[in-house]
């Protein structure tokens, strides 16, 4: 698995696992949903709770193939309006983090 995060905001995680189908990239997001002959335990909630998770910080999750095999995940998160962006990395107190 590979990790990226680059400064427009994004975080890419892509693996070389099957990957994801085309006509099933719709679904993974939604609760519940299992792929077809999908035997590996768990509930179908993990990519849920991540797209609500980035639903609720005005953000978005994308599905696409990973060049060299398997799926790549983008978090897209939004840019702080400008008198937000100085407060980041801010802690409670004003101090940095």
């Amino acid at each position: 698995m590979t990790v990226t995060v680059d400064c427009m905001g994004r975080i890419e995680v892509a693996d070389h696992g099957s990957g994801v189908p085309r006509k099933d990239r719709e679904n993974i997001f939604k609760r519940f949903w299992r792929g077809p002959g999908e035997r590996n335990e768990g509930a179908g909630l993990g990519l849920a709770i991540v797209s609500e998770t980035m639903r609720a910080h005005r953000g978005g999750v994308s599905v696409a193939d990973n060049p060299g095999g398997g799926a790549t995940f983008t978090l897209s998160f939004p840019s702080l309006p400008a008198g937000e962006a100085k407060m980041a990395g801010e802690g409670f107190d004003g101090g940095r983090i």
